[in-house]
């Protein structure tokens, strides 16, 4: 679960591990507290660290491929530890999306998903 808008540059995560198999139970568990389902990815991730730097390699069904560099950080350290991401990515000659964009495809995955997964 991460707080604030989707694709702000910080967001706090509170991160809960559990066996894959066990989804569907957690998932009951939510709708059982009165949660929504709100939207569903279909996603393969590959996860790194590199020098201290989470890599995640994601291709999301219908969504596209994304690269996400996370460094968990204090509120102290977030300014540093966002500038050594922009740092990576410029090592690595990969552009920065543009928010713009991200939000732009995110609404209209958010707008299409429930369709697509039900003619897959």
């Amino acid at each position: 679960m991460k707080k604030w808008a989707l694709h702000d540059d910080h967001r706090e995560e509170i991160e809960i591990k559990f066996d894959k198999e066990d989804f569907d139970k957690l998932q009951q568990l939510f709708l059982n507290l009165w949660y929504d389902v709100q939207i569903t990815w279909i996603r393969k991730r590959l996860q790194f660290d590199r020098d201290g730097v989470e890599v995640s390699l994601d291709y999301t069904k219908w969504y596209g491929y994304i690269i996400e560099l996370e460094i968990l950080s204090t509120d102290l350290e977030k300014d540093e530890n966002l500038e050594i991401l922009r740092n990576k990515f410029a090592e690595l000659e990969i552009p920065i999306t543009p928010k713009d964009e991200f939000k732009a495809k995110f609404e209209w995955y958010k707008t299409n998903w429930k369709t697509l997964i039900s003619e897959d």
